[in-house]
């Protein structure tokens, strides 16, 4: 989604925090655009067995409600070691590493751009956007 909307000339920041609601507290990415969160990635968190509606602009997709998660918080923890392992990468080194495509998230985001009569050129978008690094987020 970063590459994707970059590519449209949205001005998009890639973060990485503590995101939850009630007692469901994990790290995780998410994608910020004016303040509001885009997270197609929580439908498949890494933690096991953990997966919920996609939010976009700070809605629920499934509730068309505000979402109940709350985005970059701290509870004194600090973000855990494969967060910290991530942070540091680059986002054009991680979505290279994914490892559902042939072509990491960079084919991922051609075929969703494929879908949506979208230009994407993989190799233009990796040299504009893929040293792009993540903000860390555990302030609120």
């Amino acid at each position: 989604m970063y590459a994707l909307l970059k590519e449209q000339e949205c001005d998009v920041s890639a973060w990485i925090g503590k995101v939850g609601k009630s007692t469901i507290v994990f790290d995780h990415s998410w994608i910020e655009y004016d303040g509001k969160i885009i997270d197609a990635a929580i439908s498949n968190t890494l933690v096991q067995g953990l997966g919920f509606p996609p939010v976009f602009l700070d809605y629920d997709l499934k509730s068309s409600e505000k979402t109940e998660f709350e985005y970059g918080f701290s509870n004194g923890n600090g973000i855990d070691p494969q967060a910290i392992e991530i942070s540091n990468m680059t986002i054009g080194a991680y979505m290279d590493a994914f490892p559902g495509h042939s072509r990491g998230l960079w084919g991922i985001a051609k075929e969703i751009a494929k879908m949506q009569s979208l230009r994407f050129n993989v190799d233009a978008a990796k040299k504009k956007w893929g040293g792009s690094t993540w903000l860390i987020k555990a302030n609120k």
